[in-house]
């Protein structure tokens, strides 16, 4: 890293009173109207201390009940995007009682534009700057992180599996967590992507105060490198810290294994609470006394800029726990960081700085000063001696400027090496970088094969289609044909079967008209044959009376004709 100008910067606080929620109404909200008068920059609790005065904090930045996620953004995020690329470490993080808002506003909802958090406004943030052409010809590389600490364990939420990761400590790096894998990204989606899987491991519970209580404290980190043309570099993290709330266990009704989370919780923001006082007072900080505490050191107190950002319940039965975030926001916002850009000098640049650091080394055990080239005519007296022009009566100054020297000249050395070391660790991302591009220009060539054989066969099916839709038309032109002889079937089916009625009620009149033909024929019958008996009978006895009367029949026959006459 360059030696750039250091300078000291505050903690900045910033509090947010959410909404009354749904167990805060069921309470009651009538006593809590009024309970918070705020400002721009205060929040005033409208219940008199023992002196009796109004209790008063004062913020950098204070948001009411009716803000929203965007405020949030623009007055605090998007300045810290600013200083990342500037150059600048940033750390944004939630502290408050459980429920009271914290990952709401750190992660909010992303598939509602209204409603993202700061965390997937921050991802954007990232890609609209570099797509805005903003960086003048530089390179921009861009990766992630995601960590949870869980009961004094923590935990690589991109891959579960590591989950008992140590924090290391050196020279170049600082303070970092050893074996975190660092994912990186081309596009938000992808950043998005590796959220969905660090949420699906983050550890949660349902509490009494809380539907969905994290139990755990997580950081998300976007880390981002930028390479100048010139080879100049800066590498700046932005860390987004969402922490678990602090919890009373009356209210919770933690038990079990949830109770054990919480107590681990609340020590570790004890912790937390007593290495901002030490801080404060410029006392020995016990940042190795908590898991929580070592992962923020180089956000609290150490080179970065940092904001906090208190949730606060508006509601009087969290008002002793509203009082107690207000009063660690005012001493965290007392803490001073020592803050720097984090470029890197291109090695060209360093190699100059150690060699222009060896020649003043080389003037001094020579006897000269540093920065003074020597001349021979000033290296002797008036009187010939050879006395050096130069000396020091001060060893011990001279001894110092030599210490001083040899430091720089060991930390370009350092640097330089860093360098080459980091040059390596780029020249091998470079070529996993090719090989992957190779496999993605192999991937884009399958997939313009693909696409080719997609359209192909997208042609053949429109063209099937146009086929299928012409045959779909004429198959409902016929089902309506059909409908209608069916419509048209159904009304002759019906005249057919008043027909076949009026067919049957013939049939059987028909039926009864023969039935009284045949009747009055075997009538008639019986009486042709009963007269043609008749007949028969009286011919037989006309003929029996004519035979029987002689001479005189004949007078008798003509009676009897005239008699049947």
């Amino acid at each position: 890293m360059s030696k750039d100008k250091e300078e000291q910067q505050n903690v900045q606080v910033v509090g947010r009173f959410r909404p009354f929620n749904r167990r805060e109404k069921e309470l009651g909200i009538e006593e809590s109207h009024g309970l918070f008068s705020t400002t721009d920059t205060t929040v005033t609790v409208n219940k008199k201390d023992d002196k009796g005065n109004d209790i008063v904090f004062g913020m950098t930045r204070v948001f009411n009940m009716e803000s929203t996620q965007e405020d949030l953004y623009e007055n605090v995020a998007a300045k810290a995007m600013r200083e990342l690329f500037n150059g600048y470490n940033a750390t944004i993080f939630a502290y408050g009682q459980t429920g009271s808002g914290k990952s709401w506003t750190m992660f909010g909802d992303r598939d509602n534009l209204a409603l993202r958090g700061l965390v997937p406004r921050c991802s954007e943030h990232i890609f609209q700057t570099i797509m805005s052409g903003q960086g003048g010809g530089a390179e921009f590389t861009i990766s992630c992180s995601y960590v949870e600490v869980y009961q004094e364990k923590l935990q690589d939420l991109l891959k579960p599996e590591n989950d008992d990761l140590q924090i290391r400590e050196d020279s170049i790096k600082g303070v970092y967590v050893s074996g975190l894998s660092h994912e990186y990204v081309g596009n938000v989606a992808d950043i998005y992507k590796l959220i969905a899987i660090g949420d699906a491991s983050k550890k949660r519970c349902a509490t009494k105060m809380n539907p969905n209580s994290s139990r755990s404290h997580c950081c998300f980190s976007l880390e981002l490198e930028v390479s100048q043309p010139n080879g100049k570099k800066s590498q700046s993290a932005l860390n987004l810290i969402d922490l678990a709330g602090s919890e009373r266990i009356a209210k919770t009704g933690a038990t079990g294994l949830t109770l054990e989370q919480a107590k681990k919780i609340n020590l570790s923001l004890t912790t937390l609470a007593r290495v901002i006082q030490a801080l404060v007072d410029k006392q020995r900080v016990p940042y190795r006394e908590s898991v929580l505490t070592r992962l923020l050191q180089n956000s609290l107190g150490g080179n970065s800029k940092t904001c906090m950002m208190v949730g606060l319940s508006p509601h009087i039965d969290n008002l002793d726990e509203t009082i107690t975030t207000l009063r660690f926001a005012q001493s965290c916002s007392r803490i001073q960081n020592t803050i720097k850009k984090n470029t890197v000098l291109s090695a060209a640049e360093l190699q100059a700085m150690l060699e222009a650091t060896k020649r003043e080394l080389a003037q001094l055990a020579n006897g000269g000063r540093p920065g003074v080239e020597m001349r021979e005519s000033e290296c002797q007296t008036q009187d010939g001696a050879d006395e050096e022009l130069w000396s020091y009566d001060d060893s011990a100054k001279e001894q110092k400027i030599r210490g001083q020297i040899g430091e720089q000249v060991t930390y370009l050395e350092q640097q330089i090496q860093s360098e080459k070391d980091a040059h390596e660790i780029t020249k091998k991302k470079l070529e996993s970088r090719t090989l992957e591009i190779e496999s993605m220009n192999e991937r884009v060539e399958y997939m313009t094969t693909k696409a080719a054989e997609y359209e192909q066969q997208m042609t053949i099916y429109k063209q099937s289609h146009e086929k299928v839709f012409i045959q779909q038309n004429t198959i409902e032109n016929l089902e309506r044909k059909l409908i209608t002889v069916e419509n048209e079937a159904s009304g002759y089916k019906e005249q057919m079967q008043q027909l076949q009625s009026e067919i049957d009620e013939l049939e059987e009149s028909l039926n009864e008209a023969k039935q009284e033909v045949e009747r009055l024929a075997t009538l008639n019958k019986q009486l042709n044959e009963n007269h043609e008996n008749e007949q028969k009978a009286n011919k037989k006895k006309s003929i029996f009376q004519w035979k029987g009367n002689g001479s005189g029949g004949s007078a008798q026959l003509n009676n009897n004709n005239n008699n049947n006459n």
